[in-house]
């Protein structure tokens, strides 16, 4: 196999760790000696072992003189851990493939120094966007102290998300469900607002087929008090934060309350506070047309993902971002495309 064919193998392994290792990166290993994968392995935080290490005690003493493929570099600090790059350095290995430096201050280029100054030989860089990519929450969070934001809608041709007068309208077709709920996996926690939970009164959970490390925080924001604990998303005992002006009593174990801010920037701004604070560094907003422009307009949109289902609606229906718009037009950077099922997938960055 060709380097970039195990590089390939070690990115999909740490997508096994995608949902598992909040707060850590999702990181994955291959050990290959003498043209011969020996050893395995990918991160999941409640298993508290690194992906080199896993691999390295699947290898044995085959571990000696065999090269890591790994989609990140191994780590130079103590933490729940001793650092990988000694142990890699103990086991012998002879040669380090890493696709990406670590962006955490404490790491930073840090592990593949001790390993060179070990005598071990260091290749940085091969499918460095693809493994940036994969790990771009982490990334953001560990250079920044911010959470990084998504924000996903499932629209018409035309940008509608529901018919006129709200009636509720499902978009996505079969693939796109499976798609967006591997994006939950992903995420720390989901926004939505209350003119959403009025018109769709949804769960707001995740329910792939892979397991969390820790359940979905669902985020409501309601500051002007118009959701009431009969909606379904309550019944959930996953944590709730509440955004809400007035107090609420007697509340429920699982719910808590959050005042908003004085705007809507303030309020944004003290909830990525929050999710930072906790460890939570990705955040998906599934909001209305109101909600999404008030994160568009409070700037802490890092992507948006925009899903369009085959259909025109046309019409007085509900756009994916109301308000007044923007002027100037928020410019849109690295854009792409796909095709889901009947749906088209267009990703892109704001920052």
């Amino acid at each position: 196999m060709t380097d970039r064919e195990l590089m390939e193998r070690a990115l999909k392994l740490a997508q096994h760790g995608l949902g598992k290792v909040s707060p850590n990166p999702a990181v994955g290993a291959v050990l290959v000696k003498e043209g011969r994968i020996v050893g395995e392995g990918f991160h999941q935080y409640e298993l508290v072992k690194h992906a080199e290490v896993l691999a390295c005690e699947q290898a044995g003493e085959a571990a000696a003189g065999a090269t890591l493929y790994l989609n990140l570099e191994p780590c130079a600090h103590q933490g729940r851990t001793s650092p990988c790059c000694d142990y890699l350095v103990e086991k012998k290995i002879s040669r380090v493939v890493a696709a990406m430096p670590d962006p955490y201050p404490l790491v930073s280029g840090q592990g593949f120094e001790r390993l060179r100054r070990a005598g071990v030989k260091v290749e940085v860089g091969l499918l460095e966007k693809e493994a940036g990519a994969l790990n771009e929450g982490f990334c953001k969070f560990a250079t920044t102290g911010i959470p990084f934001v998504t924000l996903k809608s499932a629209m018409s041709l035309d940008g509608r998300i529901a018919l006129a007068g709200r009636k509720r309208e499902y978009f996505s077709c079969p693939e796109s469900v499976a798609r967006t709920e591997a994006l939950r996996l992903q995420t720390d926690a989901i926004t939505v607002g209350a003119g959403t939970v009025l018109a769709d009164d949804p769960m707001l959970t995740y329910r792939g087929p892979d397991t969390r490390r820790r359940p979905l925080v669902r985020i409501l924001l309601d500051p002007h008090a118009r959701i009431d604990l009969g909606r379904r998303l309550f019944q959930d005992l996953s944590p709730i934060w509440w955004i809400r002006s007035a107090p609420f009593t007697p509340l429920p174990g699982h719910v808590s309350l959050i005042a908003p801010g004085p705007d809507h920037i303030t309020t944004w701004d003290s909830l990525l506070q929050r999710m930072a604070s906790e460890g939570m560094y990705h955040l998906l907003i599934e909001g209305g047309g109101e909600t999404n422009a008030s994160a568009l307009r409070a700037r802490v949109v890092d992507k948006i993902l925009f899903i369009y289902a085959p259909k025109v609606i046309g019409g007085t229906a509900t756009a994916t971002i109301g308000g007044s718009g923007f002027n100037p037009a928020i410019q849109i950077k690295r854009v792409t495309g796909s095709q889901v099922g009947s749906d088209f997938w267009v990703e892109g960055y704001l920052k």
